[in-house]
């Protein structure tokens, strides 16, 4: 494992946890690697705490810059980045000390890979955290291939660009959507089309801990960031039903997902006065209507019961109603 390994710290506001961000990166068992921690415009201490890293470890390299949002600081990383293989820590967050070596070890393993994804444990700072495995699992072929197998694991549900490493030259040409949020799932399906190969681990000592704060954008999503997310869900909807391999029941579970969130954008839309633009619901709609479950195969879906009576209205009546109901 003599490959540089090149990880992006996105930084802006975190002076209460960088520094244990930073040490849980300092700490890895693996070698060589260069840490490159993005200061995006920060007021508070931030900037000085990764100069004081800087000037104390030769691995850390600091860029500064005006604050132009998450991906404008990881994608100024990746331009900087020199390792054969990028991955992405976010700067209020831990990783375990073997977390790249375990990476690494897999990638190694399966040399015409692209992509390794490891463990999540999410909310790990509060009493309700849960850890996620994705499995062991070695996916090689066509593009098709391997977003039907990413897909058939709803891969969607925890797309973190942070829980994964990335082979250079495999994703030299992409980068992160400046202006959108949910950003980590626009950055997806490129990479799965970009890539020869994905594996997963489920090795425990390659966990990422990604810690719970009320002010990000996932706890306290608007309706902006919510639209966001629904363009990168519709971009997956398309290629989920342009798909040969993409399993029926697959595609129904995921109708049911967007059209969910489509529901939250219609409530986040009213408290905030935004609704979504007419063409693009009716797209999104009409992106549904193909993968959506008759009553029948609803009851045969592999969720809970719970879930079944939660998307009735939407198996019976279709989606424009079920929207058109919440927004009474």
């Amino acid at each position: 494992m003599s490959e540089l390994l090149s990880v992006i710290v996105p930084v802006y506001q975190v002076e209460d946890c960088l520094r244990e961000c930073v040490d849980s990166l300092l700490c890895q068992t693996c070698r060589p690697m260069e840490v490159i921690l993005v200061d995006d415009g920060s007021t508070d201490n931030s900037p000085a705490i990764c100069d004081d890293y800087a000037a104390r470890d030769s691995r850390i390299r600091v860029l500064h810059q005006t604050n132009q949002g998450l991906s404008a600081a990881r994608n100024a990383g990746m331009e900087a980045a020199r390792g054969e293989w990028i991955g992405f820590v976010d700067s209020d967050d831990l990783i375990s000390p073997r977390f790249f070596e375990v990476a690494l070890q897999v990638a190694a393993a399966n040399p015409d890979i692209d992509v390794v994804e490891m463990p999540l444990m999410s909310r790990f700072n509060t009493p309700n955290a849960k850890r996620y495995v994705p499995g062991d699992e070695v996916v090689k072929g066509s593009s098709d291939d391997i977003f039907s197998a990413w897909f058939s694991r709803e891969g969607y549900v925890r797309a973190y660009a942070q829980t994964k490493i990335y082979r250079r030259s495999a994703i030299a040409a992409l980068r992160f959507p400046v202006g959108k949020t949910f950003e980590d799932l626009h950055f997806i399906l490129p990479v799965l089309k970009a890539c020869r190969g994905y594996a997963c681990t489920s090795h425990p000592d390659a966990t990422y801990f990604y810690r719970y704060r009320q002010q990000s954008i996932t706890v306290q999503a608007r309706f902006r960031d919510i639209e966001s997310q629904l363009e990168a869900m519709l971009l997956l909807a398309h290629e989920a039903i342009a798909s040969p391999s993409v399993a029926v029941k697959d595609r129904h579970l995921y109708a049911l997902r967007v059209a969910n969130r489509m529901i939250d954008a219609q409530r986040a839309g009213r408290l905030e006065g935004w609704s979504l633009r007419p063409d693009f619901q009716r797209e999104l709609s009409e992106a549904i209507d193909l993968m959506r479950p008759t009553f029948t195969q609803l009851l045969m879906l592999p969720i809970p019961s719970h879930d079944k009576l939660k998307n009735l209205t939407l198996s019976l009546l279709g989606i424009n109603y079920h929207l058109s109901f919440y927004a009474r």
